[in-house]
Order: structure tokens, then sequence, then C-alpha cells
């Protein structure tokens, strides 16, 4: 009881000191970030594709609110905060999560009061990466290349005159083909099928 006493005597204390100064209180921004980190716990903030803004969802908290009733405040400022979410594009924010190499991570909204630590807000979707898929429609084999194209590899049998003794000397491809040493190859770039794809 005396416990309460001395913080209710401090709250109404503070309050009076307010009111006798007639100096507006001390605000505490409400920030909203949106990000594919779990940031929730965290007071620092990573993997943010949008929300570099503080208090972009209405009027600031007073600190004194915030001190004597953060669950209630945190709440509000997650509800604004979510709010904001949902009028974000989805595709800017699958654009600038996918040049971060998000896959498989979830763009979700996180709210924090002043320097308190976020808490969870809505999740707005997944990030799905597929890669491109190639072929050869003018047959031979896929091959993939390290920049992540590909390229088709078509291979016939060489005419070798003089196969009988055992020598490749006067050997011959069809025109097109080129003696690699071992076989008459050719190589073109292979199609794209089906294109790469990532976002929701």
């Amino acid at each position: 009881m005396r416990t309460f006493a001395l913080l209710a005597s401090l709250f109404f204390g503070v309050q009076t000191v307010h009111a006798q100064s007639g100096s507006n209180p001390a605000r505490a921004n409400c920030w909203c970030k949106i990000s594919i980190h779990s940031l929730a716990g965290n007071t620092a903030e990573t993997g943010v594709v949008s929300g570099k803004y503080s208090d972009a969802t209405g009027p600031s908290y007073s600190s004194l609110q915030h001190l004597v009733d953060l669950g209630n405040t945190q709440n509000n400022c997650k509800d604004r905060c979510n709010s904001r979410a949902a009028g974000e594009s989805l595709p800017a924010l699958a654009q600038a999560a996918c040049a971060m190499g998000a896959n498989g991570n979830d763009v979700t909204a996180f709210a924090k009061v002043g320097v308190n630590r976020f808490v969870q807000g809505n999740t707005l979707g997944r990030i799905h990466r597929r890669p491109a898929v190639y072929h050869c429609p003018q047959g031979g084999v896929l091959v993939s290349r390290p920049d992540g194209g590909g390229e088709c590899v078509v291979t016939e049998k060489a005419i070798l005159p003089n196969v009988e003794k055992g020598s490749t000397t006067g050997v011959r491809c069809s025109p097109g083909f080129s003696w690699d040493g071992s076989r008459c190859k050719k190589t073109y770039p292979a199609v794209i099928q089906t294109p790469a794809y990532c976002g929701f």
C-alpha cells in the first residue's frame, strides 16, 4: 500500500507540476518499421524495408503516459503502425526485401514507443524466390553458368579418316561444330523458359 501511495503521489505530483508550469509534456515518438527480420524484443532495427519515419501515424505520446501506462501506449502505437503498414505498396516492399536477399522471410510491421523495445504487429506476407528455368530448344545438354545463366552443348561424332590408325589427323566436324580435342561440339545460349521470381 505504501508503494502504491508513493507511486500515486509521484504521478499526481508530476501532473501538478506540469499543470502549474503550463508547458507541453515531453514527447515520445511512435516508431513504425517494416522489416524482414524479427525485431520483437529488440531496440535496434535491422532488415528494414520501409518505415524510416518517426511519429508517422499520428500525434506523439507524452512521456508521462508512456511511463505510467506503457502497455496501453505500446498497443496504441502498434495499432497505428498496423494501419500505416496496411497502406504500404506491396510491390515496393517486395522489391526492397528482394534487394536485401530475402528468401522465405516474413515481412512484418514492428512498433515501439520512444527508446523501448519493438513489439510485433501484422505480417504483410512472405518473400518467395525462385531461379530462372532454362531449356535448349535446339537440343543438347543444358549446362549452368556461374553467373546463373545457362548454356546448351551439342555434340556429334567426328569424321576421322585415319581412325583405323588411331590418329586424329585431318579430323573433320560438321558446319557449326568445332573439335575440342575429343569430340565435335557446338554451344549456344540457353533460352529462359520460366523467368526468375522474387516477391510475395
